[in-house]
């Protein structure tokens, strides 16, 4: 099969990191023969939902986390075999099919899945949504007014060295992509370029960088003003907080939906349907919402939410709020050019 050049030389930084990745961790996943191995972010498996898994099944489950999706991808290009179920962002789907390292999900192995929200699994059935995000900010209402709801406050010099995005390429590249009228998926090498401009005034006006708790407690302290978060990480610390509000631009947000993916070396792939089976119940999707306040896909979840949570505007954004934004997606060849953003944008201010 012909593979473009970014393919080729992806698949050999993954392969490198993976070198790297096995002399560091030559036996960590290795498990008993019969566990249910998944590999997820850290903390991002609700535990008591876990125990009754195995209560009912009978099945021992082992979660290996990992911090970065240069570490999923590396440590599965490493070893497939090492996980049955991933936890993996959807804009990696498309990735991990074309280097072949996932298999589709049996639909007939997954009651339930017709109840999943066709907007957020477009990739089934290779991939089944998991929790839903979007990025925005959060923004301290006693230093920037209510009626501002645009990017072009990044820019104000009212709130020069307040501002905080995170520190993350895709994300962080949200507002210069959107200030120049582009998709935050732009593919056009031109049209990401042309975005330099305000990469550099941006920079300039002092904006520094952070994950995402550490960015809601600088504004929760009050050195920043306006911070890049994620919605459900703005609910989990400062819901209820009248002097925070959590702003998704006109212009556009991005929306992240991360899925289960099924290892195409899985050692146990029917204990990794079973599984997913148990999370498309609405009951326990809910759970998982509930304890990171983020929205699911499954329909029907919403009867077993928290009551603060039902028709949270945060957590449920209305759809018209929706249209707004965009699902992160693959950029390919176009990758490079956004690193050369994110290395402007990081530069000292002048």
């Amino acid at each position: 099969m012909k593979r473009s050049f970014l393919y080729i030389v992806l698949l050999t930084g993954v392969a490198i990191l993976a070198l790297y990745l096995f002399f560091r961790h030559p036996a960590q996943t290795r498990t008993e023969p019969g566990t249910l191995v998944i590999f997820n972010w850290e903390d991002y498996l609700d535990k008591g939902v876990i125990a009754d898994f195995e209560k009912e099944t009978g099945i021992a489950v082992t979660v290996v986390e990992y911090k970065t999706t240069d570490e999923q991808l590396a440590r599965l290009q490493e070893d497939p075999g090492a996980f049955d179920l991933v936890i993996s962002n959807n804009s990696s789907i498309d990735f991990l099919k074309k280097a072949e390292l996932i298999r589709p999900f049996e639909k007939d192995k997954l009651p339930g899945h017709e109840a999943l929200l066709p907007r957020f699994s477009g990739h089934f059935p290779w991939a089944v949504p998991y929790l839903i995000s979007t990025t925005g900010f959060i923004v301290d209402t006693r230093q920037v007014p209510d009626d501002a709801d645009s990017v072009d406050i990044l820019w104000d010099p009212k709130y020069r060295g307040r501002i905080r995005l995170l520190d993350d390429l895709r994300d962080a590249l949200i507002p210069l992509l959107l200030k120049a009228g582009r998709s935050i998926n732009d593919t056009d090498p031109a049209g990401v370029a042309g975005a330099g401009i305000h990469a550099g005034s941006l920079r300039d006006n002092g904006v520094s960088f952070g994950d995402t708790f550490d960015n809601i407690a600088k504004v929760m302290d009050g050195s920043v003003w306006i911070a890049q978060t994620y919605n459900g990480d703005y609910l989990y610390k400062a819901r209820g907080r009248a002097e925070y509000r959590f702003l998704l631009p006109r212009e556009g947000f991005g929306i992240m939906s991360d899925q289960y993916v099924l290892s195409k070396a899985a050692r146990n792939p029917e204990a990794a349907h079973r599984f997913v089976a148990f999370l498309l119940r609405p009951q326990n999707a809910a759970r998982s919402s509930n304890t990171y306040f983020y929205a699911n896909a499954v329909r029907g979840s919403e009867s077993f939410l928290l009551p603060e949570l039902k028709g949270n505007a945060v957590m449920f954004p209305a759809e018209q709020t929706l249209k707004r934004g965009e699902e992160y997606r693959d950029v390919g060849a176009a990758h490079a050019g956004y690193q050369r953003l994110f290395n402007l944008l990081k530069q000292p201010a002048r």
